[in-house]
């Protein structure tokens, strides 16, 4: 209700929510796609032939068809058909059923009928197909939306096509799939090499085209409509049931994502939903100490499940003690200053929850508070040379950490000295970089005080508001964009899950009076709550959920896992945990803000130099 009520009042620029039937219906006509109804009825047409086994019959032509079918998510067959023949849709399902039945399972029956039931469908229906005119691969990109567009290439009456949602769970980019298909109507893998002007001499034509999207969610639903293979999170889907709910899935995702077996690889490394398979056996030392603290972090939150909340206990105490014990191939987490620094915080935050203490646990501690202490020069009272800068606002923040828990002989003012190191060799543009650690470093090291670096992170924040996507201001189909921050100025930037990083520390600074004055109803609470909740919700849009599980090979493992992008379906450890953090955060940050009275906003207090 609390947060019903902020959004309300806050969010009335997120107010502009679009049908999705009359959108569709819109871009339908814009870009020559069929329309909602005839989609609908071409996507239940192909769930009848594949329940049937066969082709029977015909449908009304299309400018072509791609028709995928999936068992628990695994592709077993697809068909893909542009502009050939009378009935692509017909011919492109003719196709997958083939494939499919070669790559069932030895134990199926294919003529079974219950063994069929178990099949989902994909159906994608293309619009116009417009020229591509760049010259050059990146060039290519431009005006190829990922996941909504798809390409194709013409050498005299062939033409072959890739449809965005071949290309979507592939991570194939434009020039790759182009020069794919040069390679496939040549029939030669070499030709796809040439460059791209020197194709177009020799007579081949690129274009993209947009797509209508469907697919069955699971065997006994009706297909529905996707975006970018998934659906439209919509802003009045932040509230606070829906948020404890957003923390519990995150933490649950964490806990599956732990190796399973007796080795102590703690943390899987990047998940691939597609393959249902890891890229490394175990996640980076950095991505296992956030792992750790965000885990932490979810314990503390009154908000949280309480049956997660156990299991989120006993994993953390385990967690810890695999980080301790180095495995073949693992890399030390005292090897270099950030990983140091992540793991010598997360040591602390587990400290409640750790089942005793043992000689190699103590010596992980040592290892990694010695890397964090070396990181300073006490003498000069600066970062150590030879830091990697992408670590300063990690190192600062470990300081911090330790000053206030006296281990490692690190003084408050030593602490505070790396935090103005950090902040001084940083240029204000950057500092975002450095965010949430910097951020969190010096509120910590102000304690009830003044935070030294006020003015600094309120200009921060202000060009992340300035560059943070707005709904209004979008076109309909990249409204599921809608949130995000984009400091890029490539000539096509994209947001990825970067976004996200300073989430975290805005909704703490939200939280707190000496960077965020005033009441919901009279100052600038109103406003940020309403640039966290936009930033929130291009978050809750990159966490994998049903609507976009049907692709992946495990979804139950996926669900709830931070992507790397809209159209990169990898889930980084790092990605996960920090918007555990950032919703736990936000959560204490809205029960602060509506527990303030009304009265005059007093704006940031205590700005100092930093």
């Amino acid at each position: 209700m609390v947060l019903g009520r902020m959004i309300s009042s806050t969010m009335l620029r997120f107010g502009h929510m679009l049908c999705v039937w009359a959108t569709l219906a819109v871009v339908a006509q814009g870009q020559g796609l069929p329309s909602p109804q005839e989609s609908v009825e071409a996507a239940r047409q192909v769930v009848d032939w594949v329940r049937a086994g066969a082709v029977e019959g015909s449908a009304r032509p299309f400018a072509g068809a791609c028709v995928t079918i999936r068992l628990d998510g695994r592709v077993l067959g697809r068909g893909e058909v542009m502009g050939e023949g009378e009935d692509p849709l017909a011919e492109a399902t003719r196709r997958a059923l083939q494939r499919a039945a070669s790559g069932l399972p030895a134990d199926w029956d294919v003529r079974s009928e219950a063994a069929r039931s178990r099949l989902c469908v994909c159906l994608e229906l293309p619009g116009s197909l417009v020229p591509l005119e760049a010259k050059s691969d990146a060039e290519l990109a431009l005006g190829v939306s990922p996941g909504l567009d798809g390409v194709a290439v013409r050498m005299g009456t062939r033409i072959a096509a890739r449809y965005p949602l071949q290309m979507l769970p592939a991570r194939e980019n434009v020039a790759m799939a182009l020069r794919s298909l040069v390679a496939e109507l040549a029939d030669d893998p070499a030709r796809g090499l040439a460059e791209f002007a020197e194709l177009r001499q020799a007579g081949y034509t690129f274009y993209r085209f947009r797509t209508v999207q469907m697919a069955q969610l699971d065997p006994r639903s009706t297909p529905v409509f996707l975006h970018r293979g998934g659906r439209v999170v919509e802003m009045d889907e932040i509230d606070m049931a829906r948020l404890r709910e957003m923390a519990d899935g995150l933490a649950r995702h964490l806990l599956h994502r732990r190796w399973p077996g007796s080795e102590g690889y703690g943390f899987m490394g990047t998940l691939d939903p597609v393959t249902g398979k890891t890229e490394r056996l175990f996640s980076n030392p950095v991505g296992q100490g956030l792992g750790i603290s965000a885990l932490c972090t979810y314990i503390r939150s009154p908000h949280a499940d309480r049956s997660t909340v156990e299991q989120a206990r006993r994993a953390v105490s385990e967690l810890v003690r695999d980080l301790a014990k180095i495995e073949d191939g693992e890399t030390e987490p005292w090897s270099d200053a950030a990983s140091g620094a992540a793991v010598a915080a997360a040591l602390l935050d587990a400290a409640p929850y750790l089942e005793g203490d043992n000689e190699t646990l103590a010596t992980l501690r040592e290892r990694c508070v010695q890397r964090v202490v070396g990181s300073f020069d006490a003498r000069s009272g600066d970062l150590a040379p030879g830091v990697d800068p992408d670590a300063w606002g990690l190192v600062s923040y470990a300081m911090v950490r330790l000053a206030q828990t006296r281990q490692g002989g690190v003084r408050l003012e030593q602490a505070d000295a790396a935090v103005r190191a950090a902040y001084r060799h940083t240029p204000p543009a950057r500092l975002v970089s450095h965010l949430p650690w910097l951020g969190w470093a010096d509120i910590e090291v102000a304690g009830a005080g003044p935070v030294k670096g006020a003015t600094l992170l309120l200009n921060t924040r202000r060009q992340i508001a300035e560059h943070q996507l707005d709904a209004l201001s979008l076109a309909p189909d990249d409204r599921d964009l809608s949130g995000a921050v984009v400091f890029a100025k490539g000539s096509n930037p994209l947001p990825d899950w970067q976004s996200i990083r300073p989430l975290p520390l805005l909704a703490d600074m939200l939280g707190d009076e000496r960077l965020t004055g005033g009441t919901l109803h009279d100052g600038e609470a109103g406003t940020e709550l309403g640039h966290v909740l936009g930033l929130l919700r291009y978050a809750r849009q990159l966490c994998a959920e049903s609507a976009d599980g049907h692709m992946y090979a495990r979804a139950d493992r996926a669900a709830w896992g931070v992507r790397m992008s809209l159209w990169d379906p990898r889930m980084p450890i790092e990605a996960s945990a920090l918007t555990l953090e950032a919703v736990c955060r936000t959560l204490a940050a809205v029960e602060t803000l509506a527990g303030r009275t009304d009265r005059p906003a007093e704006g940031a207090k205590g700005a100092q130099s930093p």
